[in-house]
C-alpha cells in the first residue's frame, strides 16, 4: 500500500491507494497527521484536508443523513468515542488550535485506536 501526502493548492491530499480495511485506513490517518505536523512545523499555511485526506473517513464516512450521529457508526473512532465526525477527540482541539502540538495528541490518540483496533 502506497502512503503519499502532499500539498495541493494549498490542501493537504492524499494520493495514494484507498484503504482496504481498518489496518490500512488506520495507517492511512496516522501518516495524514505526521504529515500535518511536519507541515505546521515547516511553516506552511494549509487546510488539513478533512474527510477527504483521512483514511478511516475514506472507509466509513457514509455521507450526510437526516441525522448526522448516523454518518460514521461503522468508524472504530465513534465506536471509542460514541459520537460523530471525531467529535470528542483531540480533531477538535486541533480545529480550533491548529498547532503541532495539537497534531501531536491527534497522533497518539490514533495510535490508541490503532492498539485497540490490534487487541480485537
Amino acid at each position: 500500500m502506497r502512503i503519499l501526502f502532499r500539498l495541493v493548492n494549498g490542501v493537504l491530499t492524499y494520493e495514494g491507494d484507498p484503504p482496504k480495511n481498518n489496518d490500512q485506513a488506520i495507517e492511512i490517518s496516522i501518516a495524514k497527521w505526521i504529515a500535518v505536523k511536519q507541515f505546521i512545523l515547516d511553516g506552511a499555511s494549509f487546510n488539513e484536508g478533512g474527510l477527504s485526506s483521512c483514511g478511516l473517513c475514506m472507509l466509513h464516512y457514509n455521507g450526510l443523513t437526516e441525522r448526522d450521529e448516523d454518518v460514521c457508526m461503522t468508524c472504530p473512532i465513534y465506536n471509542i468515542t460514541d459520537l460523530p465526525l471525531c467529535e470528542g477527540t483531540p480533531y477538535t482541539e486541533f480545529w480550533e488550535n491548529r498547532t503541532a502540538q495539537n497534531a501531536q495528541k491527534e497522533i497518539d490518540f490514533l495510535i490508541g485506536v490503532k492498539r485497540s483496533l490490534e487487541r480485537g
